[in-house]
């Protein structure tokens, strides 16, 4: 990191320490947003079945870049089975 950027460098970690940003593969969302998505996608994957990527992508308004590590946190964390494009319920609580 370069010296001007050592400062928005250590808020960005006090905001994941704090809880109100989370990192995901570099990338920082807010967990306001996070849990927003997560709600969405969680619904329709439970109506679906199972989406594709580009479908989360179409419902968050959103691109690949910011979606790919959404769904790979969500199969991370065991609620959801991630194969390619393609996520997938893997146990009912999708939303938590």
């Amino acid at each position: 990191h370069s010296p001007a950027a050592l400062p928005l460098v250590r808020e960005a970690r006090r905001l994941v320490r704090d809880g109100a940003v989370a990192s995901l593969d570099g990338l920082y969302f807010s967990t306001a947003a996070l849990d927003d998505a997560r709600a969405r996608i969680g619904a329709a994957v439970v109506a679906r079945g199972s989406l594709k990527l580009s479908d989360i992508r179409d419902l968050l308004g959103s691109t690949r870049k910011y979606v790919v590590p959404i769904m790979a946190r969500r199969d991370a964390d065991g609620v959801a089975r991630r194969r390619g494009d393609e996520l997938s319920q893997r146990r009912a609580g999708w939303q938590r």
